[in-house]
């Protein structure tokens, strides 16, 4: 008896899954108006997906962070104790989509050099000596400088950019907080 009725429900699930289901609705046209960008180093990567690609739309991390700012620059010493108060103006320039240079900040006229990513922070390029060793940071305003840290674009406040960098010298550790607005 039991495999009577397991041999109906088997005929019966079996007809069922058989029978033709309902049609998928057709593609929605209006669906592949929309523009995105599509490009994973933006900050604007896959806004609007469905739609058509279009890199013209597309927003880079040199868009967000270029300019002249204005930096009041917090330095602290190694016991996290206020040291000193800079206020000067530095640019941001853009080596490329996503790298950039900063100058302003070293007495010399040297440059310090950040990789930026689409969710708003640069952080400061690693050394590379010619044996390829990749050491963190890079040189700071001294060959005896080295800077480790980042840049950060506020997404709020679009004319606000912070620094958090420490700088190891021959002199000691330095760590520099500061908050940059735009010109």
């Amino acid at each position: 008896m039991n495999k009577n009725v397991f041999i109906v429900i088997l005929l019966i699930t079996s007809i069922y899954s058989c029978t033709k289901s309902e049609p998928y609705n057709e593609p929605n046209e209006q669906l592949f108006e929309n523009r995105y960008c599509n490009d994973p180093e933006a900050i604007n990567y896959n806004d609007g997906f469905p739609g058509t690609p279009d890199n013209s739309i597309c927003v880079y991390p040199k868009d967000v962070f270029v300019g002249t700012y204005a930096l009041r620059d917090s330095i602290l010493n190694l016991d996290f104790e206020l040291d000193t108060v800079w206020v000067m103006d530095i640019s941001v320039y853009a080596l490329s989509n996503n790298v950039l240079r900063v100058t302003g900040f070293c007495d010399q006229g040297d440059s310090l050099d950040f990789t930026a990513d689409r969710y708003y922070k640069a952080t400061a390029d690693s050394v590379l000596f010619p044996d390829s060793t990749l050491l963190p940071g890079q040189y700071g305003c001294r060959a005896l400088d080295t800077l480790i840290g980042t840049l950060r674009k506020d997404q709020v406040d679009t004319n606000l950019l912070r620094i958090n960098w420490t700088i190891t010298s021959d002199t000691g550790i330095n760590y520099h907080i500061g908050t940059a607005i735009k010109k």
